[in-house]
């Protein structure tokens, strides 16, 4: 099965973010009252294990290294997603690439990114699936001034 380098994000996981984008529209009064993300503090309020837990792993992922990546240009792709691999992400919290592949779904399913894979940058041409985080501005919880507006990724046009 070829991948289309447009193939930014499957269907499913943009209608999602579109979805939630248009409920906070939808209820004005809720999204003016979502706070900006200033502190790593916020996050444990809020990314939880099934359990109940606080997921610290995955909090220092979105906070320490996703956030990091998305202020410096050379993580970012043509659209605006952070462009890494599991493996480099593994490295750094020095655990398997399916613990960080478990931490990035449970972030998913929180609102706060998205993954979507793009076939051929030029700054990774030994990859053929790169791995494409999209760390969303609008959260369902709150406002994070780093990350991009989901509808800029909208049917896998590059912005």
């Amino acid at each position: 099965m070829s991948v289309n380098s447009s193939n930014v994000a499957t269907e499913q996981q943009k209608t999602s973010i579109v979805n939630q984008i248009n409920d906070l529209s939808a209820n004005g009064s809720k999204y003016k009252e979502l706070l900006f993300l200033k502190s790593k503090s916020q996050l444990s309020k809020i990314i939880k294990t099934d359990n109940g837990v606080t997921d610290t792993l995955a909090i220092n992922l979105y906070w320490d290294t996703l956030l990091y990546f998305c202020k410096r240009k050379k993580y970012r792709s043509q659209c605006g997603g952070i462009v890494c691999t599991y493996e480099e992400l593994s490295e750094i919290y020095d655990i398997s690439k399916e613990s960080i592949r478990r931490k990035l779904v449970r972030l998913e399913k929180f609102g706060l990114i998205s993954r979507g894979f793009e076939n051929g940058n030029k700054s990774y041409t030994h990859l053929v699936n790169q791995l494409i985080i999209y760390v969303w501005k609008n959260t369902p919880y709150f406002i994070n001034k780093s990350g991009i507006v989901a509808p800029v990724v909208k049917g896998g046009d590059h912005a």
